[in-house]
């Protein structure tokens, strides 16, 4: 496998969606027989041995940076994870949820 563009849907968390303000792509390969998932923009960079690990993998990462980067004062952070963090909130939005209910 070469590579292909995967767009990833929404991610949930108990109460909480993440979800890209547009249609987030990331590049697919296949290396050493794992699958990888990988977006230095904003810091990602996943391998599972199947497409639903590796989903998993990419939501705990995600929902990883952004609880650590969203709220942080940009002022002490350095700036790599500055970047991170503006390149984040550039491509993320947080959904909060009420139980049994469905986001739009």
């Amino acid at each position: 496998m070469k590579f292909k563009t995967v767009v990833v849907p929404p991610v949930r968390r108990g109460n909480k969606i993440l979800r890209a303000w547009g249609a987030w792509h990331i590049r697919l390969t296949k290396q050493d027989g794992l699958l990888v998932l990988r977006d230095p923009f904003i810091g990602v960079h996943v391998y599972a041995p199947t497409m639903e690990a590796l989903l998993e993998e990419l939501r705990i990462d995600l929902f990883f940076l952004w609880e650590n980067f969203r709220n942080v004062d940009p002022k002490i952070l350095a700036p790599g994870a500055r970047r991170l963090q503006k390149n984040l909130l550039q491509v993320f939005e947080e959904i909060a949820v009420s139980e049994g209910r469905t986001p739009a």
